[in-house]
């Protein structure tokens, strides 16, 4: 029985899925959902400027758990303009268009994620952003899905072919809710409890009680397991995550939303397996490295 050879199937794999499998992986671009726009990617027709530039590096160190280096982030941030170019050339290439409407639908849906439109313009101007230059974003968006959905709709795996099995890593946390509207003192104060939860954990304590204790999370009742979860570019506490070893316990990560703590318990994955043994969030994942694989040898023609 083959996988995901629908129209209806590959398209939903495309607005679900995640960027990579494993931390090696390479990101063909950022936006594929809502959550994603938030990075806005920007796209010009012949040379990048400057400042097209300084404003990916910008999101490049937004997203990455740790500051980079200027010059990596640098070569990161034209690597990714170049290689988003490419879509949407082969998007035009294809003849793929996008009319006003879909443009408009997704915008107003993007502009939902705000809860007042203060909130929303108080994000267009911090990202140095008016509504019309989030349109194009969304215009330029919807392109690579096309592209991509249309590279979905020839992959064809059936349950009996064997692949490889995804990397995935599981890790305990305790979260410390902050909201960032509330007051900068409240919030330092919570960060600072933060690195006293930590401190004592260097020292011996339990995490699985300190979890239960200080955790605003439901799953402190399970001492902070988080179960197995895959690589995703866009998460602090995940990179983080892959980035450590079994055992390990990384520093208070601050987030908007939050200080998380987490400790390293398993990786898994790597293993040849038979593909209609995978749970769906895995079976996502292989499907999207060969969708991936596709697109390289259609830029590269």
């Amino acid at each position: 029985m083959a996988w995901c050879s629908s129209p209806t199937m590959s398209s939903t794999i495309i607005r679900s899925l995640q960027l990579s499998s494993s931390p090696g992986g390479r990101s063909v671009f950022t936006s594929v959902a809502l959550a994603f726009m938030l990075t806005n990617i920007w796209i010009m027709k012949s040379e990048f400027s400057k400042k097209l530039v300084k404003e990916e590096v910008r999101r490049i160190q937004f997203e990455a758990p740790v500051k980079l280096p200027m010059r990596e982030a640098q070569e990161k941030a034209i690597a990714r303009l170049r290689e988003e170019k490419a879509i949407i050339n082969k998007a035009k290439e294809m003849g793929f268009t996008v009319s006003q409407d879909e443009v408009e639908w997704l915008f107003n849906e993007f502009r939902r994620l705000f809860p007042t439109d203060a909130e929303f313009y108080k994000f267009l101007k911090k990202q140095h952003l008016d509504e019309d230059e989030v349109r194009d974003d969304i215009a330029r968006d919807i392109l690579m899905f096309k592209v991509l959905d249309s590279v979905a709709k020839t992959i064809k795996i059936s349950d009996d072919d064997t692949v490889k099995r995804p990397y995935e890593v599981r890790y305990r946390e305790i979260f410390i809710y902050s909201n960032p509207y509330e007051p900068k003192g409240r919030r330092i104060s919570k960060i600072a409890k933060a690195w006293w939860i930590w401190l004592r954990l260097k020292l011996g304590a339990d995490f699985c009680k300190m979890a239960e204790k200080y955790s605003s999370r439901s799953n402190r009742e399970r001492c902070g397991d988080a179960g197995f979860t895959s690589y995703m570019p866009t998460s602090a506490v995940r990179m983080h995550a892959w980035r450590l070893k079994p055992g390990q316990l990384s520093k208070p990560i601050v987030t908007t939303w939050g200080i998380t703590i987490i400790r390293v318990e398993e990786v898994r994955g790597g293993e040849p397996v038979r593909f209609g043994d995978l749970p769906w969030r895995l079976k996502r994942l292989v499907f999207m490295d060969k969708v991936l694989e596709k697109l390289d040898q259609m830029l590269s023609e």
